[in-house]
């Protein structure tokens, strides 16, 4: 999976590059179709904003946060997507598995 992190209005370090792609790295072995993943990182007086968008196969996916912290914005934006990404896998297998009628 590709993962593409920008920074608006904010200069991301290494370690914060890696963070984010340590934590959105793991989507793939959940579902393996997913063809990458944008991230956008913003600062703002006393918050920072993670937006992800991820690009699967014929579909998207959208998640965002805001927090004081960046870790905890980039750990909430994780589990948000997750979870919509285990419904999305949840629906494609339901929709194959259907009975005749």
């Amino acid at each position: 999976m590709n993962i593409r992190v920008t920074g608006k209005n904010v200069d991301l370090t290494p370690l914060m590059e890696e963070y984010i792609q340590k934590k959105l790295s793991k989507l793939s072995r959940l579902y393996p179709k997913i063809v990458g993943c944008d991230v956008v990182v913003s600062h703002e007086r006393y918050r920072w904003i993670v937006e992800a968008n991820l690009e699967i196969k014929n579909s998207f996916l959208h998640a965002g946060a805001e927090k004081e912290d960046f870790r905890e914005a980039v750990d909430e934006v994780k589990e948000r997507i997750t979870r919509q990404l285990k419904s999305f896998k949840d629906k494609r297998i339901s929709l194959h598995h259907r009975e005749a009628k």
